[in-house]
């Protein structure tokens, strides 16, 4: 054990003895107002927003429709564009985000990690509980009884999650990862962290699924503009700004192409983005995304790091070509001038650069934009269309 991974484990360790009375505190409060029922699966998510992460957390609950299943909302929404994905099939959920997502009120969130305790300890037969990539969830690990079964799927990561997860690998179960390279990563920092290699079986990867809608299969046909767009997040980790900068670049070069960009980052745009791209604003997920997906031509993402993107699998069922920078899982699925364009992780200039480059190459090179197009379809046919997805995680949480 190094020393960086006893100290946190040190700190986990602290806390709990710190947090004991609100815990108990909470554990009190769920003994005089109890669950209505038994569930067999307690899951944990973060949020009900837009997000490629939100869809795979809503396959999942599909997946296990017939089993009695609760879920736990733990952080404040920036909105409710996948909501109606959680609220079929009878599935009960509770916002408990008002308690957990309050930093001005942080002990609320300990209690409630009492009140979850008990209700997942309390149940007849002890049911399992997955993490949706959900803090609130690892940090309740430790209070729950040691046969309780203990599913995560991480959607991405990078150094500063890993460090937060890692003094609760020893309460995890079953660690599922969606691309082999995060596999690889997280067996690097245990190794880097002193780890014991007993947690290295502990990790599978499963690989998401997008529903096709043309199965028979799909020719796609351009117009005398090619319709290149970004759909997704804002933030940090998207890099918006980017796409923003290639598309005025673009503009420039009196290139024939229309931009568009959809999504709830509009505060991020600059006040003259008009001149040179059509922002549509925030879509639902389902059959909003699908007709976006349906109209364009090419998808663009620049993003600092990512799992292996929801809008890619999406995209490229409607014969979309992805241009995406070469990050974790993108690689694995997207292989250069065959069914994409891949674009180097180095500085943000020359992200800029190569996007724009590859734009320029693809409104020249029509004939090789349909080929990958067929490419990238046959390929999201074929890996994408989740025949062994249900079964997948069917066994990865009732492990049968």
């Amino acid at each position: 054990m190094t020393l960086v991974y006893g100290l946190i484990t040190l700190k986990r360790l602290v806390e709990q003895v710190v947090i004991t009375p609100f815990v108990w505190w909470g554990k009190l409060k769920a003994r005089r107002r109890p669950l209505e029922m038994e569930y067999d699966v307690f899951f944990f998510f973060p949020t009900y927003g837009l997000g490629g992460a939100e869809k795979v957390n809503a396959d999942i609950l599909d997946c296990v429709k017939d089993k009695k299943c609760i879920v736990f909302f733990t952080k404040k929404p920036c909105d409710e564009a996948m909501l109606h994905l959680f609220t079929t099939n009878g599935i009960v959920y509770h916002d408990i985000s008002r308690w957990t997502d309050n930093k001005k009120r942080y002990w609320e969130n300990f209690i409630y990690r009492g009140i979850c305790a008990a209700y997942i300890n309390g149940q007849t037969k002890l049911p399992v509980v997955f993490n949706g990539q959900c803090n609130f969830a690892y940090k309740l690990f430790p209070h729950l009884n040691l046969h309780v079964r203990k599913v995560e799927l991480i959607h991405t990561a990078d150094r500063q999650f890993t460090l937060i997860t890692l003094p609760y690998i020893p309460f995890i179960d079953l660690r599922v990862m969606i691309t082999n390279v995060h596999i690889e990563e997280h067996r690097r920092y245990y190794r880097k962290f002193g780890v014991s290699k007993a947690y290295d079986g502990r990790m599978r990867r499963i690989l998401n699924k997008v529903e096709m809608t043309n199965e028979g299969g799909l020719e796609k046909e351009y117009g005398p503009r090619l319709k290149f767009y970004y759909a997704g997040r804002g933030g940090a980790q998207k890099r918006v700004w980017l796409l923003v900068e290639a598309m005025r670049r673009c503009q420039k070069l009196n290139l024939p192409v229309d931009f568009f960009l959809a999504g709830n980052f509009e505060a991020e745009l600059p006040a003259d983005h008009s001149k040179f791209c059509t922002y549509l604003g925030q879509l639902k997920g389902g059959e909003a995304m699908n007709k976006l997906h349906q109209q364009m031509d090419v998808l663009m993402l620049t993003s600092a790091y990512e799992g292996f993107p929801m809008v890619i699998m999406e995209a490229m069922t409607f014969g979309v070509v992805p241009i995406a920078t070469a990050v974790d899982g993108v690689p694995e699925h997207i292989r250069h001038m065959h069914n994409g364009l891949l674009i180097d992780n180095a500085s943000e200039e020359k992200v800029v650069k190569q996007l724009i480059e590859h734009v320029q190459f693809l409104c020249g090179n029509r004939a090789e934009l349909l080929k990958m197009s067929k490419h990238a379809f046959n390929y999201a046919k074929n890996e994408f269309s989740g025949n062994e997805f249900c079964s997948n995680y069917r066994y990865a949480i009732f492990n049968q």
